[in-house]
């Protein structure tokens, strides 16, 4: 039996409406590297106007070359461009993941999410998430009994106190298996997830700054 062929995936940082730029850096990406799966993209996808750009995708006149999956507003402008909170199709190949929740692709990868900025108000703006929101995450997550973790966390805050374990391996909320990596949109001075990171001796613990899509390459 052949081995199994490894899932590729490509992860970058805000968009900004920018998407000519994005999906021209994949396409350079995929032709010097190779076809990759999917793309996932954390921050700010859309810019704080609608240009007729993104009308193209959304009639179909242009079509995004990868799969690509996105994380929600991030500011009480971009809200409306998520119509429904539980995910959807934004256009063809664009889809929104959702506030929180799993994403289990047909490779078995899981991807676990948490859309937005933490707010200390209960219920979170549309654009926020609050404590209950991260409680309801992990709960549902450890309901099952064949629970064993996530591989990868896709989130636009830092973990609070993220930075302070440098070179050693952390966890987060959520209870990640073997390697793993976190996503995050920009620095820990802008945003921060107030929920402590913990040393672990088991896992090992990848975290990606993803800056501007116009100012950084995708990232492997």
């Amino acid at each position: 039996m052949a081995p199994e062929k490894p899932l590729r995936l490509l992860a970058c940082g805000d968009v900004e409406g920018k998407f000519g730029v994005l999906y021209s850096r994949v396409q350079a990406v995929q032709k010097k590297s190779g076809a990759f799966d999917f793309l996932v993209c954390v921050g700010n996808f859309f810019g704080s106007a609608q240009d007729s750009e993104w009308k193209d995708y959304q009639t179909g006149a242009k079509k995004a070359p990868i799969q690509t999956y996105v994380l929600g507003a991030n500011n009480d402008e971009t809200v409306r461009c998520f119509p429904d909170v539980s995910g959807c199709e934004l256009a063809e190949n664009i889809t929104y993941l959702g506030r929180k929740g799993v994403f289990s692709g047909a490779s078995g990868l899981q991807i676990a999410y948490l859309s937005g900025i933490e707010s200390t108000e209960d219920p979170a703006p549309a654009h926020c998430f609050s404590t209950k929101d991260v409680i309801d995450l992990k709960t549902s997550l450890q309901s099952t009994s064949k629970f064993k973790g996530v591989d990868i966390l896709l989130t636009s805050c830092w973990p609070k106190g993220v930075e302070a374990f440098g070179n050693s391996s952390v966890s987060s909320t959520l209870e990640m298996k073997r390697n793993f990596t976190i996503g995050f949109m920009s620095s820990p001075k802008t945003h921060s997830l107030q929920v402590e990171c913990t040393r672990v001796a088991v896992n090992i613990t990848l975290i990606f700054n993803m800056n501007l899509v116009e100012k950084a390459d995708c990232k492997e």
